[in-house]
């Protein structure tokens, strides 16, 4: 956002609440083993399911396993019974996503053009308010 001179003090603080709330990490909490580890939703790139096991993939290579159940989100898109993946690191939507480090995800076909439109409508949404 921007403001024009002369500035009004309302619209700066509200401005800068709206900085501040986009600039806070967000995180989850997921339970390991007895633990809780929380992590901040922008590192995660994608889950994985695997016989009621959840993979994590952060954007460090790490993986966290954990048996907590994930959902669909804002940023999150289900593209296939076993996985989950953060749309800001999909740099190509074809028949797989392709990740900003190149490991492919599979699409499931049915409603394959449904998921690749919902990846289209988030990617330009974010681009737009990039820029604001």
């Amino acid at each position: 956002g921007y403001l024009l001179k002369p500035y009004d003090t309302n619209k700066l603080t509200l401005l800068l609440d709206e900085v501040l709330q986009r600039s806070v990490q967000k995180r989850i909490a997921v339970k390991v083993k007895k633990q809780h580890r929380y992590l901040e939703i922008n590192d995660i790139m994608y889950v994985e399911s695997d016989k009621h096991v959840l993979n994590i993939h952060l954007k460090d290579s790490r993986v966290i396993q954990t048996t907590e159940k994930l959902s669909e989100s804002k940023r999150f898109i289900r593209c296939h019974q076993s996985y989950l993946v953060n749309m800001d690191y999909i740099k190509d939507a074809k028949t797989d996503f392709i990740l900003s480090n190149d490991i492919r995800i599979p699409i499931r076909v049915r409603g394959r053009k449904e998921i690749i439109e919902r990846y289209h409508k988030y990617y330009s949404s974010e681009r737009m308010n990039d820029h604001l």
